[in-house]
């Protein structure tokens, strides 16, 4: 699977090409991004969110939510009055004119990567770019977390969601696990395909000591170690 693949067109792309237009997706000659981004590189139930707060908890990074799912690109360009998917990417760091000297944070999925691998955006952008990529040690527990996740509608520990009492069983479980074994491949191939080199974060880690990994993360990324301001941690441990 190379990372611009045609066969893993995710539904962010089809509806994001839906509303602009093809051509109107494309990179159009000049870089849109005037600062730089961190993207989160996830999988659901990684402990993205929790990192992202963490980060954004130091006052170095603002955003740190899934900037690319179709239904935040539409509803935003319809706001904007946008025209292209050019104008969204560049409006996304514009913002940092009212985030004065911190980087603007974007969770991703591997196939959003790949659409903006098709849309032509990496090659032209990968210089503002910093990659981080959280996995989890322990899949069947992510298995698990993501099928409760699912039938209860609460991504996160601050959703009420629906209440439903969750079922989990082996076989969904185990359908659940080869899922996250694919995804996890398809991130590995995008990152050897275009030569990324990701700080890599492992959740069971993270959560023994989230202000060090932290402060580690930051020194890498700012050269820096901030301080942590603890009480806009919102997200709790994922389950």
């Amino acid at each position: 699977m190379s990372a611009g693949s045609a066969h893993n067109i995710c539904i962010h792309e089809e509806k994001i090409t839906d509303f602009f237009g093809e051509s109107a997706c494309h990179y159009q000659g000049s870089a849109p991004l005037t600062e730089h981004c961190t993207f989160i590189i996830f999988l659901n139930r990684s402990g993205s969110s929790l990192l992202a707060n963490y980060l954004t908890a130091t006052g170095q990074f603002f955003g740190g939510d899934e900037h690319l799912n179709w239904d935040t690109v539409i509803d935003t360009a319809k706001r904007k009055g946008f025209g292209s998917f050019h104008d969204y990417m560049a409006f996304l760091t514009q913002r940092n004119k009212w985030n004065r000297n911190k980087r603007c944070l974007i969770k991703s999925a591997t196939s959003q990567l790949q659409m903006l691998s098709r849309f032509g955006y990496l090659p032209h952008i990968a210089s503002k770019l910093d990659f981080i990529r959280i996995t989890r040690r322990d899949i069947t527990a992510q298995a698990i977390s993501l099928s409760i996740a699912s039938q209860t509608k609460k991504w996160t520990s601050f959703q009420e969601g629906n209440g439903q009492e969750p079922v989990v069983d082996f076989e969904t479980i185990d359908h659940i696990r080869q899922g996250i074994k694919t995804e996890n491949r398809a991130a590995e191939q995008l990152i050897r395909d275009w030569e990324l080199t990701p700080y890599r974060i492992v959740y069971e880690d993270f959560v023994n000591s989230p202000v060090q990994q932290t402060q580690n993360l930051c020194d890498h990324l700012i050269g820096q170690r901030p301080e942590i301001d603890t009480s806009k941690i919102k997200h709790k441990k994922t389950v």
